[in-house]
Protein backbone atom coordinates (compact mmCIF):
# COMPACT_ATOMS: atom_id res chain seq x y z
CA UNK A 1 0.00 0.00 0.00
CA UNK A 2 1.33 3.42 -0.98
CA UNK A 3 1.12 6.16 1.63
CA UNK A 4 2.02 9.77 1.29
CA UNK A 5 4.84 10.81 3.54
CA UNK A 6 7.12 13.77 3.56
CA UNK A 7 9.71 12.44 1.14
CA UNK A 8 11.20 14.56 -1.63
CA UNK A 9 9.54 12.29 -4.18
CA UNK A 10 6.11 13.04 -2.70
CA UNK A 11 6.72 16.79 -2.92
CA UNK A 12 8.02 16.43 -6.46
CA UNK A 13 4.91 14.52 -7.53
CA UNK A 14 2.60 17.08 -5.93
CA UNK A 15 4.54 19.95 -7.52
CA UNK A 16 4.41 18.23 -10.93
CA UNK A 17 0.65 17.81 -10.66
CA UNK A 18 0.22 21.46 -9.67
CA UNK A 19 2.28 22.61 -12.65
CA UNK A 20 -0.13 20.89 -14.99
CA UNK A 21 -2.93 23.07 -13.65
CA UNK A 22 -0.97 26.27 -13.08
CA UNK A 23 0.97 26.51 -16.34
CA UNK A 24 0.06 29.61 -18.33
CA UNK A 25 -0.17 29.09 -22.07
CA UNK A 26 1.85 32.06 -23.28
CA UNK A 27 0.92 31.23 -26.88
CA UNK A 28 -2.81 31.68 -26.26
CA UNK A 29 -2.49 34.70 -24.00
CA UNK A 30 -0.44 36.82 -26.45
CA UNK A 31 2.41 37.05 -23.93
CA UNK A 32 4.82 35.46 -26.38
CA UNK A 33 6.89 37.68 -28.63
CA UNK A 34 6.91 35.21 -31.51
CA UNK A 35 7.03 36.72 -34.99
CA UNK A 36 3.77 36.70 -36.96
CA UNK A 37 5.48 34.26 -39.34
CA UNK A 38 6.37 31.85 -36.52
CA UNK A 39 4.58 29.08 -34.64
CA UNK A 40 4.43 29.26 -30.86
CA UNK A 41 4.69 26.06 -28.81
CA UNK A 42 3.72 26.19 -25.15
CA UNK A 43 6.08 24.51 -22.68
CA UNK A 44 5.74 24.26 -18.91
CA UNK A 45 6.72 27.66 -17.59
CA UNK A 46 7.86 28.87 -20.98
CA UNK A 47 7.25 28.80 -24.74
CA UNK A 48 9.19 28.23 -27.94
CA UNK A 49 9.01 30.14 -31.23
CA UNK A 50 9.92 28.56 -34.58
CA UNK A 51 9.71 30.26 -37.97
CA UNK A 52 7.14 28.81 -40.36
CA UNK A 53 8.16 27.03 -43.57
CA UNK A 54 9.49 29.51 -46.09
CA UNK A 55 10.90 31.80 -43.39
CA UNK A 56 14.20 31.90 -41.54
CA UNK A 57 15.24 33.33 -38.17
CA UNK A 58 15.15 32.61 -34.46
CA UNK A 59 11.34 32.56 -34.19
CA UNK A 60 11.20 35.98 -32.57
CA UNK A 61 12.25 37.59 -35.85
CA UNK A 62 11.50 35.75 -39.11
CA UNK A 63 12.26 36.86 -42.64
CA UNK A 64 11.20 35.47 -45.98
CA UNK A 65 13.49 32.97 -47.70
CA UNK A 66 13.91 34.00 -51.33
CA UNK A 67 13.81 30.58 -53.00
CA UNK A 68 14.36 32.21 -56.40
CA UNK A 69 17.71 33.70 -55.35
CA UNK A 70 19.06 30.82 -53.28
CA UNK A 71 18.25 28.11 -55.84
CA UNK A 72 15.88 26.10 -53.64
CA UNK A 73 12.90 26.65 -55.96
CA UNK A 74 11.28 23.86 -57.97
CA UNK A 75 10.79 25.77 -61.22
CA UNK A 76 11.45 24.25 -64.63
CA UNK A 77 14.41 25.66 -66.60
CA UNK A 78 11.82 27.10 -68.98
CA UNK A 79 9.99 28.94 -66.20
CA UNK A 80 10.49 32.16 -64.30
CA UNK A 81 10.58 32.06 -60.51
CA UNK A 82 8.55 34.68 -58.64
CA UNK A 83 9.26 35.05 -54.92
CA UNK A 84 6.24 35.44 -52.59
CA UNK A 85 6.01 35.76 -48.81
CA UNK A 86 6.88 32.33 -47.43
CA UNK A 87 6.91 30.63 -50.82
CA UNK A 88 7.35 31.16 -54.56
CA UNK A 89 5.52 30.74 -57.87
CA UNK A 90 6.80 29.19 -61.07
CA UNK A 91 5.44 30.62 -64.33
CA UNK A 92 6.26 29.09 -67.69
CA UNK A 93 8.11 31.42 -70.04
CA UNK A 94 6.50 32.70 -73.22
CA UNK A 95 6.21 29.89 -75.76
CA UNK A 96 5.84 27.21 -73.06
CA UNK A 97 2.85 25.76 -71.22
CA UNK A 98 2.58 23.85 -67.95
CA UNK A 99 2.37 24.32 -64.21
CA UNK A 100 5.75 26.05 -63.92
CA UNK A 101 7.45 23.02 -62.44
CA UNK A 102 7.13 21.29 -65.79
CA UNK A 103 6.96 23.43 -68.95
CA UNK A 104 6.61 22.08 -72.49
CA UNK A 105 7.17 23.99 -75.72
CA UNK A 106 4.04 24.92 -77.62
Amino acid sequence: MITWGSSCLDYFLIFSLLLQFLDMDECKSDISDCDVNANCTNMYGSYKCKCKAGYTGDGHSCSDINECNNGSHSCDVNANCENTNGSHNCICKEGYIGDGQSCQGI
